[in-house]
């Protein structure tokens, strides 16, 4: 089919970013790509999500992907894992062998060290070509273009099976729940009734959030809905109240080493706490754009 006619059905099966963002995918797929990233690297703790997702249908993410990758112009295809997802490397690994002598390109496997946040757009972008995106722009300023493995796969069974995106993996995890599993979820399910899937909340489970511990949003209840960008529903229990309350910061430096986009967070910190008010464009000039909020400052 002709390209414009492949973007059009992308669009119409309602595609998105299923890596968090949500970005409408049609509208990302123009020429002038060197490179596709295949994302599969989760973005946060306890998320397996696209683990499970690579592990049961590899051989739809690969096409998926190499469908993607003749709409961008991309000569190049890279599949990004972490090293720890180890379940779903034997199927990747077949559903690369098996596309190997297929006309297009032939998808490259990259495994990540296991460190959040691997999955970040600009950290994979960096780690795979050594480019960095530039503070302000997207990974396309660079010729790169990154589509979550999900996105890939709901790509490949729009085209070919002509189905819309109604449904995607979900985990249920976190501490506020005995057991975690993931599902292949109904866009619109309650929380409430992936929660029956692994027994429950517990009884001192507090939050809720959609995502993981790190850049989850709290929800109000558990009757919200999995929706297109649900990566997660974790549940956590009540931590106890710190023994001493919190210290000014003493400028350790722990938070920039921890830093992934390599910004110094004790002066931002400052800036945006400066006693007249906040200073927004002296943080803006510290890179505060560059901040992905990962949360990886706060928690260290």
């Amino acid at each position: 089919a002709p390209l414009d006619a492949v973007r059009r059905r992308l669009a119409e099966a309602g595609l998105v970013g299923l890596g968090g963002a949500g970005f409408p995918t049609a509208d990302k797929l123009h020429d002038g790509h060197r490179l596709l990233v295949l994302n599969g690297a989760e973005c946060e703790p306890v998320v397996a999500s696209d683990e499970a997702l690579l592990r049961e249908r590899a051989d739809d993410v690969m096409a998926g992907g190499r469908l993607l990758a003749r709409l961008c112009g991309a000569t190049r295809l890279v599949l990004a894992m972490e090293e720890r997802m180890a379940s779903a490397l034997p199927a990747v690994r077949s559903a690369t062998a098996t596309i190997a002598d297929d006309d297009g390109p032939t998808v490259e496997l990259a495994l990540l060290p296991d460190r959040y946040p691997a999955g970040g757009e600009r950290q994979l972008v960096q780690a795979l070509t050594g480019e960095a995106v530039p503070d302000g722009g997207l990974p396309r300023d660079v010729g790169v273009l990154v589509q979550n493995v999900a996105t890939a796969a709901a790509a490949w069974r729009a085209v070919v099976h002509g189905e819309p995106l109604v449904s995607r993996f979900v985990t249920v995890g976190g501490d506020g729940v005995d057991a975690a599993g993931t599902f292949e979820v109904a866009l619109g399910t309650p929380a409430s009734q992936l929660a029956e899937a692994v027994g429950g909340w517990r009884d001192d489970a507090t939050v809720l959030r959609a995502g993981g511990p790190m850049m989850g949003v709290a929800l109000p209840h558990d009757g919200v809905a999995v929706i297109k960008t649900t990566i997660a529903l974790t549940a956590w229990r009540d931590r106890p109240a710190a023994a001493t309350p919190a210290l000014p910061c003493i400028r350790c430096g722990d938070c920039a080493t921890a830093c992934p986009s390599q910004l110094q967070p004790q002066l931002l910190h400052a800036r945006l706490l400066a006693s007249d008010g906040g200073d927004l464009p002296g943080a803006v000039a510290l890179g505060l754009g560059a901040c992905i909020e990962c949360g990886a400052c706060d928690a260290v």
